[in-house]
């Protein structure tokens, strides 16, 4: 019956790959609401079981002397407890880090899309999946160069720029 509450659903799409084959295969999870789990926008079929609306977060990073060009991509944990043994197996076999992911939710009617992505992190635990998934940015997320300023003038940096990271500047600069 309809109570006239409104429910918030939501869809997340993974492409693991599997390891046998290297392929990716698409998986599709939904959790939350009272409607069918069938996104209204594709008509594709999606598994029950996603236990908690994602919570996302994301930091910039500062220090005294101002912002340091540290990021904290957007970040979020998603569980998934599938009640179905052969489901869990399968999921199991698959290789997750780094699967692209997209996270929509929201109203059944009214889905946005929340993330865009890649699954940064998996585990399984007591019966249930956990997924952390990470924005795009993720990517960037580590350095070009990987020697830092030794402090000698020059390309190497005045002396006070000694063991801080060499970034990459493109343009005047």
């Amino acid at each position: 019956p309809d109570c006239g509450l409104v429910s918030e659903m939501t869809f997340l799409r993974a492409w693991p790959r599997n390891p046998a084959s290297g392929a990716e295969v698409a998986v599709r999870l939904a959790g939350g609401g009272e409607q069918a789990f069938v996104h209204p926008a594709t008509g594709e079929q999606y598994r029950a079981g996603v236990v908690n609306r994602p919570r996302f977060a994301t930091a910039l990073s500062f220090s005294e002397n101002g912002w340091t060009g540290g990021t904290v991509p957007t970040t979020a944990a998603v569980g998934f407890a599938p009640s179905d043994i052969a489901l869990r197996d399968q999921l199991l076999a698959y290789f997750w880090k780094d699967a692209r992911v997209e996270i929509d939710g929201g109203e059944y009617n009214a889905l946005a899309r929340l993330l865009t992505g890649k699954i940064a992190d998996g585990s399984y635990v007591d019966g249930a999946f956990s997924f952390t998934v990470a924005d795009l940015s993720a990517s960037y997320n580590r350095k070009l160069l990987p020697a830092p300023f030794a402090g000698t003038g020059g390309l190497e940096g005045y002396s006070g720029a000694t063991g801080r990271t060499k970034r990459r500047s493109w343009g005047p600069v």
